[in-house]
């Protein structure tokens, strides 16, 4: 399809799209682009081998035997784990990519939920605290079970929520309400900001919720019907499609004989047979796939010890197994992700996968996704022309990025390119800015209406390892348009080098 497949584009653009006809036919003249709106059929061909991505086990340091890891956290200072204060360590331990230092400055007693809130971070177990980057500060000893506090989060309207062993609590302005009775182990935020609570919930705000429920920041909702299980439930997640997963010690979740199952709004639905033992924790992965830990040996009914992966279809084992400390049992107890794509497992262990490690492991793909900026965006009306990388290309997922300086009435050209190349605008068009360069070919090319000075462009990725380590340029352009319609500046972006990975 050649730019007059781009004519499909003008009721968005009405009488401005001419202008930017001519911009993109004048350098398709000059042939640096087909202009093809094109999917992943051209990238299928461009990586020579599929890439074997298994995920690989390394230790992160190692914990003293009595500091069992129960929760873990990543914030602006690297990655934190909370537990016990039994070991050498305190009951908060901080990475500093070589070694664990303590990081509680002083609290003891056990330490089961982290939440990172601005640039702090917020602690519960043995009351609740909260440390701005000097001290630590007590936030929440006022409220009955401060001392089994389980979980963290933020409620719709902004308040703390705090789950415990008693019920569900909200910091108010005139201190700390119940608003949940039984156990709460367990606080999620769903992708339009409700809130949900899980555990042994029996009650919360007036409404009978069968183990777990949704806030919506007015009222409680239950959230199906048919949780049953001597343990409840002890873990939630949000999948990338916006479904949530819960895990727990049940016998059912709605109605399913499984511990683990997936909620899409309106209905539970089974993941596969489950888990034949108690899911402690849950996390999500870009691509849409489900990790699992816990107390258990088979995930769908295979062998999947402590560790399983869930990838809409099946499951399957992440880890060889775990090795217990001498009158311990093994267990993974958290489980979260780090920016560049690694898996953080916490829990009571001495043996990750068959590598020595104190209570945290780390799986990290041999695969990487890499997005790095690079070359200089130039200066239009709007500014600065800049573009961001809103995440990482991994496969399975849809690669978004962001870009600004787009002055109002501007239209945006959006280009993705196989080549790296560096020719001045004003040599293909006579309006372009000075010092603004085209930084890849044009493969792919996309048109946009900018909104409040800014985009977000978008770039579907396959499920297809062929793809793995093909390198992807991206850059974006701002065709300012006079009092009639006809181009009057054309700037340009940095660019973005996306390098595929996959988990």
């Amino acid at each position: 399809m050649g730019t007059e497949g781009y004519l499909a584009w003008r009721p968005a653009f009405s009488s401005h799209l001419r202008a930017l006809e001519n911009v993109m036919m004048h350098i398709h003249c000059l042939g640096l682009g087909s202009f093809a709106r094109l999917g992943f059929g051209l990238l299928v061909g461009a990586s020579a081998l599929a890439a074997q991505c298994a995920l690989q086990a390394s230790a992160v340091g190692a914990l003293p035997q009595g500091n069992r890891v129960a929760c873990l956290a990543v914030t602006h200072e690297g990655l934190f784990v909370g537990g016990d204060n039994t070991g050498l360590a305190g009951p908060i331990n901080r990475w500093t990519g070589s070694a664990w230092v303590p990081a509680d400055s002083g609290l003891s007693g056990h330490i089961a939920a982290l939440l990172p809130d601005g640039t702090d971070l917020i602690a519960a177990g043995y009351g609740v605290h909260r440390w701005d980057g000097v001290a630590w500060q007590s936030i929440g000893p006022s409220f009955h079970g401060s001392s089994n506090c389980r979980a963290l989060a933020r409620s719709p309207s902004g308040e703390l929520a705090v789950g415990n062993l008693n019920g569900l609590w909200f910091e108010t302005a005139v201190g700390w309400s119940q608003v949940a009775s039984g156990a709460c182990r367990a606080l999620t935020r769903l992708p339009n900001g409700n809130l949900v609570a899980a555990g042994a919930i029996s009650i919360a705000g007036g409404v009978n919720v069968g183990a777990i429920a949704r806030f919506d920041g007015t009222s409680w909702h239950p959230m199906g019907s048919g949780h049953t299980g001597q343990h409840g439930f002890f873990a939630l997640t949000v999948a990338a499609n916006g479904d949530l997963i819960a895990g727990g010690g049940m016998t059912t979740i709605g109605g399913h004989p499984t511990n683990v199952a997936r909620w899409d709004g309106a209905a539970w639905h089974a993941m596969g047979s489950g888990t034949n033992g108690i899911v402690y924790a849950l996390a999500s992965l870009p691509n849409g796939d489900v990790v699992a830990g816990g107390l258990f040996a088979l995930a769908g009914g295979v062998q999947a010890p402590y560790l399983a992966r869930w990838n809409g279809t099946s499951w399957s084992p992440l880890v060889s197994g775990l090795g217990a400390w001498p009158g311990q049992i093994a267990a993974i107890a958290c489980v979260g992700s780090l920016q560049t794509g690694e898996l953080i497992v916490g829990g009571t262990f001495s043996n990750f996968s068959g590598v020595l490690a104190g209570h945290v492991g780390m799986l990290a793909t041999p695969c990487p996704a890499e997005a790095t900026e690079y070359g200089s965006g130039c200066t239009g009306g709007g500014g600065l022309n800049e573009l961001s990388s809103m995440g990482r290309p991994w496969l399975g997922t849809t690669f978004r990025a962001r870009g600004t300086g787009f002055p109002p009435g501007a239209l945006a050209i959006g280009v993705h390119g196989f080549q790296p190349i560096s020719v001045p605008l004003s040599q293909l068009v006579p309006q372009a800015g000075p010092l603004c360069l085209a930084l890849t070919t044009l493969d792919v090319v996309t048109a946009h209406v900018p909104s409040g000075g800014s985009l977000t462009t978008t770039l579907a990725i396959p499920q297809t390892l062929a793809l793995v380590g093909v390198q992807v340029h991206h850059q974006v352009a701002s065709a300012e348009l006079d009092a009639s319609g006809e181009l009057a500046a054309l700037t340009s972006s940095n660019g973005l080098l996306l390098t595929i990975g996959a988990y």
